[in-house]
């Protein structure tokens, strides 16, 4: 049996100077950033609202969750059904009425049935994001580098993340809940207009394994 062949540091920057990878790149880095700082201050936006640490937890935790796995069979499927040339409108519309419902909920006495509808959908929103961006990830790999390219491209959606939720903090804290939710839905708005220039079907599409 021929032992593996070993992974050359170069097979990085290879990967970042395929043809065309660009827009994909940017797509990746983009997806979740209309979320992650709902995401990221949805908590310490709680604590502001009053409620305590067990409620806290149930509600952003085992309610928040529970809603996002249930919805990544749905994501799978749809995304099955209708390819992932209409799925990439589909899900980053989800991501902007989850941002959306979020800014309109500062407007509102923040009722707790709507506080639980707003954590449902955060939390569906980014696991179907989620299972598209993991799908979409996969498609674009190298014969015999798979798992090499698959996992720089998550590492890069864990780098947007990380910048957004780092800055959210800071950015709540200067322009209140409100004005980070405004941000965010901006974000989505813009990642909207983006995907036409980002998301090339013939890219997409054509792309082989090389």
């Amino acid at each position: 049996e021929k032992s593996r062949k070993n992974i050359s540091p170069l097979e990085f920057v290879w990967f970042f100077k395929q043809p065309k990878i660009g827009g994909h790149l940017v797509l990746l880095f983009l997806f979740y950033s209309g979320l992650i700082g709902i995401l990221t201050m949805i908590k310490p936006y709680m604590v502001d609202l009053g409620y305590n640490v067990k409620e806290i937890g149930f509600i952003a935790g085992i309610f928040g969750t529970a809603c996002g796995a249930v919805m990544t069979v749905p994501a799978g499927l749809l995304i099955r059904k209708k390819g992932l040339n209409k799925a990439v409108w589909i899900f980053p519309s989800v991501n902007l009425v989850a941002a959306l419902f979020f800014f309109g909920l500062t407007f509102t006495n923040h009722a707790a049935w709507m506080v639980y509808i707003a954590i449902g959908l955060l939390w569906a929103a980014y696991a179907m994001s989620s299972v598209f961006v993991y799908t979409l990830a996969m498609k674009i790999v190298r014969k015999g580098r798979e798992g090499t390219d698959f996992t720089l491209q998550i590492v890069i959606t864990h780098l947007s993340s990380l910048v957004i939720a780092v800055m959210s903090g800071k950015v709540a804290d200067v322009i209140n809940y409100r004005g980070l939710f405004a941000i965010e839905v901006a974000i989505g708005l813009l990642l909207l207009l983006l995907i036409p220039v980002l998301y090339k079907n013939h890219f997409y599409n054509g792309y082989e394994n090389t």
